[in-house]
């Protein structure tokens, strides 16, 4: 067992002696242990060591015949000696070749034993042979026992360990009892030598694994780190500059040409702002402060603490300042009154002499160069208890008062205050991960990632700053560019969450407005209304309590809605009522194809071009029917809808001056009118009766408004339809004709294409295309000078005409 004693021995410290093997530091802090042990005492007298004691020898076995004759043959001769030595050791080689021969054929028994039971030959074999085999068999058992181990390591819990040495201890547990099994000397000493191997290179492995595992450990400790550091600063908000009046020697200061008066009083707003929120008289209380009126002297009060580090001593401090007494009477003499321009020189003289003292730098020159950064704060910390803690608001309060005294803020935290603070603790977890093992160049892929992915998070550009400020040496190529890719991210989901704010804006005022249209058209047509006892229709008015609502709306979200309904009552008690009837026809198609709707309506009121009572009832009244209230809606009538507007109002391909709206309007509400009133009398009716009625209804419109159309429907031949257009026109169908347009100014084609085929057409003797219909509507027949002016100032517009 003495093998094995050393074995287990050699797994405990580590298997094999690895001098250039250091193990990674633990993330986790350690105290260092007292090694100052005691040492053991002397004995009083030296200790007499014993007399080593020889084992007893075994005796010698007889010698036999052979042996002898041997003997004494090597003794006549010293060639034959070394050949029966060569005999033997080639006997030996062949017997050792004959053992890894006989194992492999015997597919690698686990012992001899087994090997002589399967082939009982094997026990006249020369003790060579089984000492080989026995070998053998002891090191393929631990081959194949770290073959299994590899596949365990993976998935047993010591894979994901930070510990090098950690391997040793399983390594021992998982391979002891191959070596209990062993029982001759040889093949102890062979799996003894052959476990050595295998763990030599099991710890390699596993001292590599654990330091990455550590690494890993160190880089997901450090990124979380980051996330709470800039978590915390996302809880405190902006860093809020201190509401302070202007010290009251500031006056003073610049009337003085003190180069540094714009410095000196905004940083006397820094420290006062935590100190006394800037206040003259006010002195320490444990309840928060006391004021006193009193500013000839200081108050010299005293006030037991009560908490804190300082708790049981007392304080006299008192001022804008917090001075003490024995402060106080060491720099202004304890007779100089206590006043408010005293108090200020007094602190512009306490706080540059103990900068001095402790930094030996100008304090003044310092703020002018940097601000009044967390390293200047930290210096005057002692003077100042206030500068121990919200160096963020200390900082933006001196910033702002800077600014106030004509001052140009200096230093990082200029847009953020909180940004030197930042700076400081990221440097820290630098530091503590560059102990914990890990490069420089991991620490900074780390530090850039926690930096932009905050940035882009909060939408705040200024944390990009703090990537730059912890790289004293400045951003290499790529990380630049990961900084203003991630500054145009900022800049872009600022947009993004504007135009979203806008759109959220924009609909919530529509809804509004929504509401108050709905409002006053249903007041509307109710006052418009026949009453149920046959009362005559009141005159409309806008309610009192929808005007006030929505000069309330107005104040609040900056709307004009008011005025509008003021102008629209206006219009509504006019006497005159005569209407311009084609833009009455344009309104009055637009509502019943569906294009305009209440607001719309309301509107044409507001603008004049509505007056007529009656007409403004009947187009409130169907633009406020929705769903299946309105058969319009469905889709196998609305495109009828669209035929009526389009060809009778000549919508599509027609110039300005032959699209008339009056028609469709009376085409579109002659159709409207009979869907509604099929509607009204069959509430039940299919789509399929509902689909066959508005054709119908269709095929009539177009027979009074668009015969040739209509013709054109039926399927009649072209002949047929040119001797329907030679009989008489029926009378009682209206005749379109193209109104008058002031050809001048307004272009009347699309496009210079169609005036040019249009007007040769003309020339060609086509007195019935659209061209000669116009001229004959604006009195231009029989004119060539008038046709020709027409022509040339219609060119001139159309080249003129913005491109769509």
């Amino acid at each position: 067992m003495a093998e094995l004693d050393a074995l287990l021995k050699t797994l405990r410290r580590g298997g094999i002696d690895r001098p250039d093997f250091k193990p990674t530091a633990s993330p986790v802090k350690t105290v260092a242990v007292n090694t100052n042990f005691t040492s053991t005492p002397a004995p009083s007298a030296p200790v007499q060591p014993l007399a080593p004691q020889a084992p007893t020898p075994p005796p010698q076995p007889a010698r036999s015949n052979v042996d002898q004759l041997v003997s004494a043959l090597a003794g006549f001769s010293n060639n034959f000696n070394r050949f029966v030595g060569q005999h033997f050791a080639e006997e030996n080689k062949q017997a050792g070749v004959d053992a890894e021969l006989k194992y492999l054929q015997d597919n690698s028994p686990l012992s001899w034993a087994e090997a002589v039971k399967k082939d009982p030959t094997l026990a006249d074999r020369s003790p060579v042979f089984r000492q080989v085999y026995e070998s053998r068999a002891a090191r393929t058992a631990v081959q194949r026992r770290a073959g299994e181990l590899i596949a365990k390591y993976h998935t047993s819990p010591i894979a994901g360990s930070e510990d090098p040495a950690a391997i040793t201890g399983w390594l021992q547990e998982n391979m002891k009892d191959l070596y209990e099994m062993q029982t001759s000397p040889a093949a102890r000493e062979a799996l003894v030598e052959e476990m050595r191997s295998v763990s030599a290179k099991f710890i390699s492995g596993h001292a590599e694994v654990a330091r990455k595992n550590l690494v890993e450990k160190n880089a997901n400790s450090l990124s979380v780190s980051y996330q709470t550091t800039f978590d915390n600063y996302k809880a405190l908000g902006p860093a809020v500059a201190y509401k302070t009046e202007d010290p009251v020697a500031y006056e003073r200061l610049k009337a003085s040409g003190d180069k540094h008066a714009g410095v000196k009083a905004a940083f006397l707003n820094g420290i006062s702002g935590g100190e006394s929120a800037g206040k003259y008289n006010i002195r320490y209380t444990p309840s928060g402060g006391a004021l006193y009126s009193d500013m000839n002297q200081h108050p010299r009060i005293r006030e037991t603490i009560p908490k804190g580090p300082n708790a049981g001593k007392t304080s006299d401090a008192a001022g804008r300042y917090q001075f003490l007494s024995s402060t106080w009477d060491a720099l202004m003499g304890k007779n100089t009154p206590f006043t408010p321009e005293n108090q200020d020189l007094a602190a512009i003289k306490l706080a540059e002499q103990d900068y001095k003292r402790r930094t030996g730098k100008n304090l003044w020159d310092e703020l002018e160069k940097r601000g009044f950064q967390p390293d200047i704060q930290a210096a005057l910390a002692p003077t100042w208890e206030a500068l121990n803690g919200n160096r963020g608001r200390h900082l933006a309060t001196y910033n702002e008062s800077l600014k106030r005294y004509g001052g140009t803020p200096a230093g990082p935290g200029v847009t953020n205050a909180h940004i030197p603070e930042m700076v400081e603790e990221v440097r820290k977890l630098e530091r503590e991960a560059t102990a914990q093992g890990m490069t420089v160049g991991q620490i900074n892929e780390i530090t850039l990632n926690a930096v932009v992915t905050n940035a882009i998070q909060n939408q705040d550009e200024s944390i990009l700053e703090v990537a730059s400020l912890t790289r004293p040496h400045g951003l290499s190529i790529e990380q630049k560019k990961a900084v203003e890719d991630a500054r145009v991210k900022i800049r872009a989901l600022k947009v993004q969450e504007a135009n979203h704010q806008a759109k959220v804006e924009k609909a919530a005022k529509e809804a509004r407005e929504a509401h108050v249209v709905t409002s006053v058209a249903s007041h509307l047509l109710q006052q418009m209304k026949t009453g149920p006892n046959g009362e005559p229709p009141q005159a409309p008015r806008v309610p009192q309590q929808i005007l006030e609502a929505a000069l309330e709306e107005d104040k609040v979200h900056g709307t004009d809605i008011f005025n509008g309904l003021v102008k629209m009552q206006e219009n509504l008690d006019k006497l005159d009522k005569n209407e311009d009837r084609l833009a009455v026809g344009d309104l009055t198609a637009s509502v019943y194809s569906g294009k305009a709707g209440q607001r719309e309506v309301l509107k044409a009121i507001q603008d004049g071009i509505l007056k007529d009572h009656v007409t403004i009832s009947r187009l409130l009244e169907f633009s406020g029917r929705k769903g299946g209230d309105n058969p319009l809606n469905d889709p196998g009538v609305s495109h009828l809808v669209s035929s009526i507007e389009n060809v009778i109002g000549k919508k599509e391909g027609a110039i300005g001056a032959f699209k008339d709206p009056v028609a469709a309007s009376q085409a579109l509400s002659m159709f409207t009118g009979g869907m509604l009133k099929f509607k009204a009398e069959n509430p039940t009716a299919s789509p399929i009766q509902l689909h066959e009625e508005a054709k119908k209804l269709h095929m009539e419109v177009m027979k009074l408004y668009a015969p040739r159309e209509a013709a054109k429907l039926e399927g009649k031949t072209p002949e047929a339809l040119k001797a329907g257009a030679a009989t008489a026109p029926d009378a009682n169908k209206p005749v379109i004709v193209p109104r008058k347009v002031e050809w001048r100014k307004a272009p009347v084609y699309s496009d210079e294409a169609t005036l040019r085929k249009e007007w040769e057409a003309f020339q060609k003797g086509d007195f019935n295309n659209d061209f000669a219909k116009w001229m004959k509507a604006n009195d231009l027949i029989g004119n060539p000078k008038a046709i020709s002016e027409f022509i040339e100032a219609q060119t001139k517009l159309l080249k003129n005409q913005p491109k769509r």
